[in-house]
């Protein structure tokens, strides 16, 4: 059971991590973070988020492998991914087809990436 208002953020910058941070803390949310794929995973199965921002270019364990196994762990399967990536299209539509609820392209607006986790922590979603 994932816990609602709980985000984690996993982004190996951390300035982005940062950033991102002190957004959602305006929003009072709950906020986790790890700057790896690997620590990612732990903190999510630890804590179990309602959404997870996941950056997909990582050194390491790539975000897109770290999606597949949230997807793929009973445990973690109900957490709501939101992909940030840098890149194009593609990689969006690689990442939604894995699982991923959202795919946003950097830069983004504050606003609009509130708006997805407030939907996305919406009790009538489920």
């Amino acid at each position: 059971m994932t816990v609602e208002g709980r985000v984690l953020i996993i982004d190996d910058h951390e300035e982005i991590r940062a950033v991102l941070r002190e957004l959602l803390a305006l929003e009072d949310l709950d906020v986790e973070e790890a700057g790896n794929g690997v620590d990612g995973l732990a903190v999510a199965r630890d804590r179990l988020p309602g959404v997870i921002l996941l950056d997909l270019s990582m050194p390491g364990l790539s975000g897109m492998e770290v999606l597949e196994q949230l997807k793929g762990d009973p445990a973690t399967a109900a957490s709501r991914v939101i992909v940030l990536t840098g890149h194009g299209d593609i990689e969006c539509e690689e990442a939604l087809d894995a699982g991923a609820e959202e795919c946003l392209q950097k830069p983004f607006e504050a606003p609009l990436l509130l708006e997805l986790i407030e939907r996305l922590l919406a009790p009538d979603r489920r």
